[in-house]
């Protein structure tokens, strides 16, 4: 398997890199649980004006919540629902 590809949220293109490992970073603005899946919590990466949604399993949401106006790195496998 290939290394992750460095992108930035503004570089994450659904027809490059849609099922691709990635990885990339940006400034925590918001965390959130799952409405319907209590075990899901999704998290708000902004940089500059590029939001991105991030969906995890089985975070700990006050966790989370702590690390909001911090900037953090993630890497995992894009999936676009576009």
């Amino acid at each position: 398997m290939p290394p992750p590809a460095d992108v930035t949220i503004g570089e994450l293109d659904e027809r490059e890199f849609n099922l691709r490992s990635v990885r990339t970073s940006g400034t925590l603005i918001d965390a959130f649980g799952d409405e319907v899946d209590p075990s899901n919590v999704f998290l708000l990466l902004k940089d500059g004006g590029d939001i991105l949604p991030v969906a995890i399993e089985n975070g700990s949401l006050s966790n989370l919540l702590s690390l909001i106006d911090a900037d953090v790195r993630i890497e995992g496998v894009f999936h676009s629902t576009i």
